[in-house]
């Protein structure tokens, strides 16, 4: 009992066990884990340049494909051999298109 009357309590009850560990930037380069998280790491690096290298060569065969379908009214000669040139280029995106959008 306290002076004040109030009962006293064990200050050591209070006392929280500290259950999370926390890795320092030593005990990770220590680890014998290390080359796997590298080469995770390299595997995303990859994927991410992957999916860039793959959205870039979309857009630019979209530019190309928009460029010679609106020049096609400039290019010399035969209009209808022209026009026919270009539905040619049309032929390869289609069965792409086709194709992709089953799979």
């Amino acid at each position: 009992m306290s002076h004040n009357g109030a009962k006293s309590e064990d200050p050591k009850s209070h006392t929280k066990i500290n259950v999370f560990f926390f890795w320092s930037v030593h005990d990770i380069l220590r680890s014998p884990l290390l080359p796997l998280l590298k080469m995770f790491l390299y595997l995303d690096m990859v994927k991410m340049s992957f999916w860039i290298c793959f959205y870039l060569f979309r857009f630019v065969a979209i530019c190309v494909f928009y460029g010679l379908s609106f020049y096609s009214a400039e290019l010399t000669g035969n209009v209808y051999v022209n026009v026919f040139l270009i539905c040619l280029v049309e032929i390869p995106g289609y069965i792409t298109s086709y194709f992709m959008l089953n799979w």
